[in-house]
C-alpha cells in the first residue's frame, strides 16, 4: 500500500511509498486517527523516504497539505515529525515545515526515524 500507517504505542507511523495521491494521505491519516487503537494523546511521524510521488508535487500541493494538516492538527498535538532522505524529499519537507509555521501547527524534518521520534516524544505537547 503506497500510503499506510501503523500505531506503535503513542505514535502513528505514516509511511508514504511509491505513488499515492494527496487524497491518499488525507484518507490514511483520517483512518489512523479514527482507529480504535489510536490513543487520545497520539503523536504522528510521517516517513517519505520511499516516496516517488513527492518529487512530482508542486509548492501549491505542499501548501495544500500543510493546510489540511492544520485542520486536523489538534487531534495529534499540533506537531508532526517527518523523516526524509537527502535532496529533493528533504527540501520539499522543509518547505512543509515553513508552511506549517504559518498554518498554526509545527512540523520538523529529520534524516532518521530515531531523531524524529526523539524530538516528537521529548517535547511537551503544544
Amino acid at each position: 500500500m503506497p500510503a499506510g500507517y501503523e500505531i506503535d504505542g503513542q505514535i502513528i507511523r505514516m509511511n508514504l511509498a511509491g505513488e499515492y495521491s494527496m487524497q491518499d494521505i488525507e484518507q490514511t491519516l483520517d483512518a489512523a486517527l479514527a482507529d480504535e487503537h489510536c490513543p487520545p494523546d497520539v503523536l504522528v511521524m510521517m516517513d517519505v523516504t520511499k516516496s516517488s510521488s513527492l518529487s512530482k508535487r508542486s509548492p501549491e500541493d505542499v501548501r495544500y497539505m500543510a493546510n489540511y494538516l492544520a485542520s486536523v492538527s489538534s487531534r495529534f498535538g499540533s506537531r508532526m515529525a517527518i523523516v526524509a532522505d537527502e535532496g529533493l524529499h528533504y527540501g520539499m519537507m522543509r518547505m512543509a515545515e515553513v508552511y506549517s509555521e504559518t498554518s498554526g501547527w509545527t512540523a520538523r524534518v529529520f534524516h532518521t526515524a530515531d531523531d524524529a521520534l526523539e524530538w516528537l516524544t521529548s517535547r511537551p505537547r503544544d
